[in-house]
């Protein structure tokens, strides 16, 4: 009898003792939090922002800059900039065991034998990126003169 309880503790170990899952989501669903500035993307710049537009094409598009400057009355400098945190979050599990004990006290009839099985979570992975954006328009009358751009990511 002792021989099969082992065989059944033994087999509900090995199936279940060293099984790590990782998180198969697209990244997109393991995105927690996302600031809401990150509508304005170096890829909607390229496509918006163009010599000879005007300042209402770059207001449709991008909204409104984060700072205006003048130098004269025909010369102005628009700047966006913007800041933003993903935060994604995975999921793993990991580490099962097995305790088996043998007990006695010394007589015949006195003893203690126990199993059990175990499973235990190891957390999570949490990721930061952060990335920022900088735009820099020139307009000579109220169209785009130049631009640059300045995007990191961290």
């Amino acid at each position: 009898m002792l021989n099969i309880f082992l065989a059944i503790v033994s087999l509900i170990f090995f199936t279940t003792s060293c099984q790590t899952m990782r998180g198969d989501k697209p990244l997109a669903e393991k995105v927690i939090k996302s600031d809401p500035s990150t509508n304005l993307t170096l890829g909607l710049v390229q496509m918006t922002v163009r010599e000879g537009a005007s300042k209402n094409d770059i207001i449709s598009s991008l909204g409104s800059p984060n700072m205006v400057t003048s130098s004269g009355s025909k010369n102005e400098t628009w700047i966006y900039d913007r800041v933003s945190t993903d935060i994604q979050r995975e999921n793993e599990s990991g580490s099962a065991g097995l305790e088996v004990g043998f007990g006695g006290s010394g007589d015949v009839v006195g003893g203690n034998i126990g199993a059990g099985a175990s499973s235990k979570s190891s957390g999570e992975v949490v990721v930061r990126t952060q990335r920022t954006l900088t735009v820099i328009i020139k307009f000579v009358d109220g169209i785009v003169s130049s631009y640059q751009t300045r995007a990191t990511s961290f």
